[in-house]
């Protein structure tokens, strides 16, 4: 409704053009097409339509859910490579660690025997003085 006035005129006749406005879309702006009765070939294709578009509506929700499913198995496959990846440098180093303990005691040892040989020489060499 109208809410500014001009001079010289009254609330009443836009009040009345207002309904008039009103009454007239209601009555002559109908859908006249809206009440005819539809044929039974047009229901049978409307309902085709209705089937398909259900059908339709359930293969997209089928799909998501597919894809979403595997998402889920995507992300679990993930977990485990990671899980194997690291289970695999844990055990590399620990291979490593190992190595590096076989070459120290191997050090170790041939340290130890290159310091008999010595002593023995030493041994040797003090003996050999005794006897001259």
């Amino acid at each position: 409704m109208p809410t500014a006035v001009k001079e010289n005129e009254s609330i009443e006749k836009y009040k009345e053009n207002w309904v008039h406005d009103i009454f007239f879309f209601r009555d002559k702006c109908k859908d006249k097409n809206k009440f005819v009765d539809d044929s039974p070939e047009i229901k049978k294709k409307r309902m085709q339509i209705e089937v398909e578009a259900q059908q339709d509506k359930f293969m997209r929700i089928q799909e998501k859910e597919n894809e979403d499913q595997q998402k889920v198995v995507e992300k679990k496959v993930q977990e485990k490579t990671k899980i194997a990846l690291e289970a695999v440098e844990k055990e590399t180093k620990f291979e490593q660690l190992a190595l590096e303990e076989e070459l120290m005691r191997e050090k170790q040892e041939e340290n130890m025997l290159n310091q008999m040989v010595e002593e023995e020489q030493e041994k040797k060499v003090k003996r050999s003085h005794l006897f001259y």
